[in-house]
Parts: structure tokens; sequence; C-alpha cells
């Protein structure tokens, strides 16, 4: 039988064996173990923590087309076991416009699903080509952020930008890595070394999402903070962590993008100052992309009566895509409240 038809005919917990004997493999102990003698527990949930502890400790070299095709299969079929959430099904708690100095705010989604009230539009109009996007939402989400299908979510990242290699580390790095194979440390890699240097704190690059729901990665380095007390300019530095992926995404012309909680966690940034600072960052660049939308394409005024004459430039060219909905992502009933609390705060 041929290896394309074998792989084909593997069920879930074939594939994970073969994967776990592909990567012990490429240790020279077992590389010329036979399966049956390869340490592989017998118990699925040992062996799904044995393929992430053995992808998370993997340098970031190539893979067989082989490999890639039976990876991508596996995770395909435990993304299907999961809940899967739509960003355009969760429920705002604000409207940003260009005078987002007095949003309209809502009460905030229950976790993990959406609020039962409306008074916020769910999802935005069509955008004629000639017409500037009119508002953003903002919206706080409770769940797991690899299980989320949207345009871009952000992943908090180190200096070295190739994920986490702790062995089922509980971190939001290790968890997106994990959630979207291999091929991610790939092209963080490919990044780093065209770049030839650390990445910065406070900047950002984007990545395809691969076998996540989203459909790209904005990886950003937030800072460390030793002593959970922030200096201002360390305050500073995590308001451009959220500047500099809005740019990206902006660039790219995504609508959607979701944030983790940047430097919360192993960074240690007080958590209650870092989510003041993540949404007062958000609504600013969202209201001045908006506005400077509005500034590019003003409306064209006409007698009555009379249709406007369509000029070359609106014709043919449509505005710069600003982004029409940010999702703050909690891990915690304790993170969800924090967030709601920000928003009734208006601050």
């Amino acid at each position: 039988m041929d290896m394309g038809r074998k792989e084909s005919m593997m069920d879930q917990r074939q594939r994970r064996i073969w994967l776990i004997g592909q990567l012990l493999r490429e240790y020279q102990e077992y590389r010329d173990t036979d399966e049956a003698d390869l340490p592989i527990p017998h118990d699925d949930e040992e062996q799904r923590l044995l393929l992430r502890a053995l992808q998370n400790v993997r340098l970031p070299a190539p893979v067989s087309e082989q490999f890639l095709r039976v990876q991508d299969e596996y995770l395909d079929a435990e993304l299907a076991q999961r809940t899967i959430t739509d960003a355009n099904d969760i429920s705002p708690v604000e409207t940003v416009t260009t005078e987002s100095a007095t949003p309209e705010t809502v009460a905030p989604a229950s976790a993990g699903t959406t609020s039962s009230t409306q008074p916020v539009q769910n999802t935005q109009p069509p955008q004629s080509p000639q017409s500037p996007q009119s508002h953003a939402t903002l919206a706080i989400w409770q769940g797991d952020i690899t299980t989320l299908r949207c345009d871009a979510i952000v992943n908090a990242a180190n200096s070295g930008l190739t994920g986490c290699y702790a062995p089922n580390h509980h971190c939001i790095d290790n968890a997106i890595h994990s959630a979207a194979g291999v091929q991610l440390r790939l092209a963080c890699a490919r990044i780093m070394e065209r770049q030839g240097y650390p990445e910065p704190v406070g900047r950002a690059k984007i990545t395809p999402g691969l076998n996540l729901p989203a459909r790209y990665v904005l990886h950003t380095v937030g800072p460390m903070i030793p002593s959970g007390d922030p200096t201002p300019a360390e305050q500073e530095q995590l308001a451009d962590c959220y500047r500099s992926c809005l740019r990206l995404a902006a660039e790219h012309g995504l609508e959607t993008v979701a944030f983790c909680a940047i430097s919360t966690g192993e960074f240690r940034f007080p958590a209650e100052l870092a989510a003041r600072i993540a949404v007062r960052t958000v609504r600013d660049v969202l209201a001045r992309q908006l506005a400077q939308q509005e500034a590019a394409h003003p409306q064209p005024t006409s007698t009555i009566g009379t249709a406007p004459t369509p000029t070359a430039s609106t014709a043919t060219h449509r505005p710069a895509n600003t982004i029409r909905k940010v999702i703050f992502d909690v891990f915690s009933d304790r993170d969800r409240q924090i967030y709601e609390r920000v928003f009734a705060d208006h601050d």
C-alpha cells in the first residue's frame, strides 16, 4: 500500500502515534528504533501531552511534506472536536467613532458567549467602495484564543519570536504554536533570520495562522516587569505593542483582531493597569484611523436633485482599510471583571 493511501486511512490515534514516532526519531538514540519499541504511552491524553512536548522543544528545522500532511490532518481533526467561536458572533461592548471620547457602551457579554441584549449592532453594515467606515467596535470574550475564528489573533511572544520551548507550558505563546503546527516556528525563524537581531519590545510581526481558525497571527513582545511595578516608559512600551499590532493589521487589510492580555502572565505586568492601557490605546488608534479615513475621503457635496460627479479617485480607489472590530480575550473570571470595570469607567 502506498504511503498516501495509508495516510488517508489513519484514524486520529494512529496519526498521533505516527507523529510522535517521527519526532522521537529525530533524536539519535531513537533513529533506528521500530515503532513498537519507542517509548510511546498507551493513554490517549498522555500521548497528546508527549506530542505537544516534542513539538514544543523541537528547533525550527525543516520537516518532510509527509509529516506536514499528517500533522495538519491531525490538528484539523483535533480542532473539529472543539467549539469554534466566530468573531462576528461576539457582542460588542463599545462603539468607537471619530469622537470616541464619549463612546457608546453596553453591558458586556457573559463569559464565552454573546450577550442577550444588542444595543450595538453585532455586524457592520457593508461599506461602499467610495465611502469610509463610520465606526468600529470593541468586545470582551472569555475563552481559548486558539479556537477563535477571526482575521488575526495576537500572540504575546518573547524576543526570539520562535515560541516557547518549555514542554507543555501554560503560556499563550506555547498554546498558539502548539495549535498552529511546527510551520509557525519555521515561519517565525525565517523572519528572525532576515532581521538579524532580537525583536524589540513594542514591535510586532505577522505570520499566517496555519492550522488555527484565525487567518493570521500578530506576534508582539511586551515589557517584562520583574518587580510588578512598571515605569511610565514600560507602560508606553505596552501601549506600543497594541499600536504596532493594529498598524500591521490595517496594512494587511484585516478587519477583526483579537488581543490576549499582553505581558500580564509570565512577564508580570499588573492586570488592571494593563487592561486600562490596552483599552485606551486601542480606542485611540481606531478613532485616529477612522478620522484619517474620513479626512482622506470626504463625502462629496452636490446641489439638490443632482447626483455628484464621480472623480477618478472616488471611482477607482477604495479607502484604506480600517479595523472594524477588536476583541479583548481574557482567561479568567477575574480578568473579565477587570475589563468590564475598565469599560464601565470609560477610562
